[in-house]
């Protein structure tokens, strides 16, 4: 009987080889799913970034849109335009060739107020100078207080600079003072133009304290200037 024990029906079974190509798409699709999940996790948990900058867009839109439909005051002699607020009413014009002033700078106020507004003082004034020599602000301020011996303080040292798309120089003046007024103010070169603008915002009188605020319609209303081609 030992010959039965050697039928070749019972041979040992090779090893089975394992199949790394399944290996490797199995590890793909678990590094998906928890790929998936951490980004699923952050997009619940960290709201867009880019939500602030749509704020700031929109808002920056809707105060362009609030100022296209202001008033437009346009002035071809002098060569400026600019708007200002529907409510508000543009006080009085004074150019210094009508003053009899020895300046032999021309130069021009335009004064704004709310059309409701009985205070002594003019809230926003914008003051032009024609600067053909280009020269800067402190150089102006000079050559101002030789010709007219009053002090104009057009320029401090301490003045903020800004950058602006224009490219002009331009600094900013928090608590100025105009006479007889604590004021912001703005001062603005235009290098290409030959111009020197001021704008200055009241912000109180000894007869009337403290009066309205008026910083946010100050800089839409600076935000609208341009100069006449």
């Amino acid at each position: 009987m030992p010959e039965n024990l050697q039928t070749g029906g019972d041979q040992p079974k090779s090893p089975r080889k394992i199949n790394f190509q399944f290996i490797l798409i199995g590890l793909f699709v678990v590094t998906l799913l928890i790929g998936g999940g951490v980004a699923i996790w952050l997009l619940l948990n960290h709201p867009s970034t880019k939500l602030p900058t749509q704020t700031s867009t929109s808002a920056t839109s809707a105060e362009k849109d609030e100022t296209a439909n202001w008033k437009t005051y346009k002035n071809e002699k002098i060569g400026i335009t600019f708007n200002y607020p529907n409510n508000w009413t543009l006080v009085k014009t004074w150019q210094s060739d009508q003053a009899g002033l020895t300046v032999t700078s021309y130069f021009s106020y335009l004064n704004l107020a709310p059309q409701d507004y009985n205070g002594v003082l003019i809230l926003i004034n914008i003051t032009l100078f024609e600067n053909p020599k280009d020269l800067s602000a402190e150089e102006y301020e000079k050559k101002l207080e030789k010709e007219t011996n009053i002090d104009w303080d057009l320029y401090n040292p301490s003045d903020k600079q800004l950058s602006t798309e224009l490219g002009e120089d331009a600094f900013y003046r928090e608590n100025g003072f105009c006479e007889p007024s604590p004021c912001d103010i703005y001062t603005l070169i235009y290098h290409n133009k030959g111009k020197i603008v001021r704008l200055s915002s009241f912000k109180k009188s000894p007869s009337e304290g403290k009066i309205p605020n008026q910083k946010r319609t100050f800089d839409q209303i600076l935000s609208t200037f341009k100069f006449l081609d």
